[in-house]
């Protein structure tokens, strides 16, 4: 089946859950580095904010033969857990001076998002873009996002410098930044993996025999990685992440700390990796391996770039890594982070 097929399927079986109240908006929505997504909400009478599903993986889950049932059900499902069923006065964020507190930004890519960028305010940043939203705190939003077009900016009556600085403002308070060293990290996935894995086999191994055998098994699959040192850079929410790089101060206070330059590895939109500089792998390789990355292991929307970037610390300064440059990925500064 194809899409155009399905929305009209999608949209008779919401008229009907509805009993023929509601209105089934169904449209095309233009997501991250170019990817087209269809979109269906159900609007009530007054509604001001309503949740869309997306139904792109729907249809590639109907034709692989799941029954259209229990697609539904699903789609209704998450249309009710994130309904806003309380009121909401629209002036949230049609007024500026109500708006500009909740707005923040994200880093996207440039060269896959020109028709985007057309239609919002951004910043250049190399070869990314700071683009903005507005930020939807609480509970039933998640990480419910609006992002900002030209014609918010209008409404407003600012500029795209005063949006900056709104939002330079705000994003590390509203989305603070979090630094964790990569190879405990590992660790605790493959623990918790560990340790899940072997719940089922409690009547046989004492939960302190478990544990055991999980560092045991960690060390054997760490070994060689110890003298590694990398680190995660990425926010609370652990959502586009990645614009932390650019937080006032956070970069520079974190080199300092360990008395280096540093490689900033863009993994996702999500988050970045912090690599210590001191000078033996070049960044040729490093731009190799982080698009491998990209090709492999990411989906389309969550790849921020190809890039490879590097932070000076006494210019307070972030560039594109040129191939001269050098890192060691074997040995850390001696200074160590918390």
């Amino acid at each position: 089946m194809k899409m155009d097929e399905f929305e009209k399927k999608v949209e008779s079986a919401l008229k009907e859950y509805s009993g023929g109240k509601s209105e089934i908006r169904i449209s095309r929505i233009r997501k991250n580095n170019g990817i087209l997504l269809t979109g269906v909400s159900v609007l009530n009478k007054d509604t001001v904010i309503t949740p869309t599903i997306y139904i792109d993986e729907y249809l590639k889950l109907y034709n692989k033969g799941m029954a259209f049932g229990a697609i539904m059900n699903e789609i209704i499902d998450m249309l009710e857990k994130h309904q806003v069923k309380e009121e909401v006065d629209i002036r949230f964020f049609s007024e500026w001076e109500r708006a500009q507190k909740h707005i923040a930004f994200r880093l996207i890519n440039s060269a896959k998002n020109k028709e985007l960028l057309s239609d919002i305010p951004h910043i250049d940043l190399m070869d990314m873009s700071i683009v903005f939203y507005y930020f939807m705190e609480g509970a039933n939003f998640g990480n419910a996002s609006i992002l900002i077009y030209n014609e918010h900016l209008k409404c407003w009556g600012i500029g795209a410098e005063e949006l900056y600085s709104r939002a330079k403002l705000n994003t590390p308070v509203l989305l603070p930044a979090c630094i964790k060293d990569m190879e405990e990290l590992i660790c605790t996935v493959i623990r918790n993996d560990l340790m899940h894995r072997a719940e089922k086999d409690k009547s046989v191994f004492g939960e302190g025999l478990i544990r055991e055998t999980a560092d045991e098994l960690l060390d054997q699959i760490i070994g060689e990685r110890r003298e590694m040192c990398m680190y995660v850079l990425t926010n609370t929410n652990n959502y586009h992440g990645a614009g932390c790089m650019i937080y006032p101060e956070l970069l520079q206070k974190f080199s300092q700390k360990l008395g280096a330059n540093m490689f900033i590895l863009p993994s996702s939109i999500h988050e970045v990796i912090l690599l210590p500089d001191i000078g033996i792998e070049d960044a040729a390789g490093l731009r190799r391996m982080v698009s491998e990355v990209n090709d492999t292991q990411l989906t389309l929307e969550e790849v921020l770039s190809d890039s490879v970037y590097y932070y000076d610390w006494e210019k307070d300064e972030i560039s594109i890594a040129q191939p001269a440059v050098k890192a060691d990925m074997r040995a850390c500064p001696l200074a160590a982070a918390e």
